[in-house]
């Protein structure tokens, strides 16, 4: 349901859809135009919600039915992707509603990112790639001038 809605949000982007339109009530509601950066932060922040959902469902399944090397490490850790990814989601969120409280949320986001891509580049490098990267255009598109006038409020 939320990787449906995500793309649903993604393939707006591409088509250069700078309205939302919703009915509430058999009433359409416009709301305003949000700066195409904004839209790429908080998609690229829903992205990475659904990747530590995946991630926090799967290890909890390890621990259900696989044999991880230590089942107290492995749900710990489930719990805690599973707690993120639902903060990343409702930051992501703010961020497209364009929420001045979400900024720091996603750049603090971002931070912690890149220090597990660090600790990983040996084990992972493959995903340290692909964690930088986005990361990186997270904090670029949050810092984007029209980004940042529109969190202003």
């Amino acid at each position: 349901m939320a990787l449906a809605a995500l793309f649903g949000v993604i393939m707006a982007f591409a088509a250069g859809k700078r309205h939302d339109h919703e009915r509430l009530g058999g009433v359409s509601l416009r709301r305003v135009s949000r700066p195409r950066a904004l839209a790429v932060a908080a998609s690229l922040v829903g992205v990475e919600a659904v990747a530590c959902l995946a991630a926090g469902v799967g290890f909890l399944v390890a621990v259900g039915v696989g044999k991880p090397a230590d089942r107290g490490v492995a749900a710990t850790l489930g719990v805690l992707l599973l707690v993120f990814g639902a903060g990343l989601a409702v930051d992501a969120r703010g961020l497209w509603r364009a929420r001045p409280m979400a900024q720091t949320p996603a750049y603090l986001a971002q931070f912690f990112a890149l220090v597990i891509a660090w600790y990983q580049r040996h084990t992972l490098p493959a995903v340290t790639a692909v964690v930088v990267v986005v990361a990186i255009a997270v904090v670029a598109a949050l810092s984007a001038r029209e980004a940042r006038d529109a969190l202003r409020r």
